[in-house]
C-alpha cells in the first residue's frame, strides 16, 4: 500500500503539471494565434505602406520630369530671349551711329546751306549794287 500510497501522491502533481502544462500550451497557442493575427495585419498595412510609397515614387518623377520639362522650355526662351536682346541692341547700336551720321551729315549740310545763303545775300547785294549802278550811269 505503501507504493500504491506513493504512486497517488506522485500522481498528484503529475496531473497538476499536466493540467498546467496544457493550460499553458493553449495559452501559446492563443499568442501564437494573436501574434499570427498581429502579423498578418502588420503585413498587410507594410502591403498598403509599399503601394502608397511606390506611388508617391511614380508620382514624384512624374514630377520631376514635368519639371525638367519647364526648365528646358524655360532655359530655351532665357536663350531665347537673350539671343532676341542682343539682335534688338546690335540694332539700337546701328541706328544710333546712323543717327549721329546723320546729325554729323546734318551739321556739313546746314553749314554748307548758311554758306550758300551768305553767298546768295552778297551776290544779291552785289546786283542790288550793280543794278543800281546801271541805274545810276543811264539817268546820268
Amino acid at each position: 500500500m505503501n507504493t500504491a500510497k506513493r504512486l497517488a501522491d506522485a500522481e498528484k502533481p503529475i496531473a497538476q503539471h499536466s493540467a498546467q502544462f496544457t493550460d499553458l500550451i493553449e495559452k501559446v497557442s492563443k499568442i501564437e494565434q494573436n501574434d499570427k493575427k498581429q502579423i498578418s495585419h502588420l503585413k498587410e498595412q507594410n502591403d498598403q505602406h509599399m503601394e502608397q510609397i511606390d506611388a508617391l515614387k511614380r508620382e514624384n518623377e512624374k514630377q520631376i520630369g514635368k519639371m525638367l520639362g519647364l526648365k528646358e522650355g524655360y532655359e530655351q526662351q532665357i536663350t531665347n530671349l537673350q539671343e532676341e536682346n542682343q539682335q534688338l541692341q546690335t540694332q539700337v547700336n546701328s541706328m544710333i551711329k546712323r543717327h549721329e551720321q546723320s546729325v554729323t551729315e546734318h551739321g556739313i549740310q546746314k553749314d554748307e546751306l548758311h554758306k550758300y545763303q551768305q553767298k546768295i545775300k552778297q551776290l544779291e547785294s552785289e546786283f542790288q549794287a550793280q543794278e543800281t549802278q546801271l541805274k545810276n550811269t543811264k539817268t546820268k
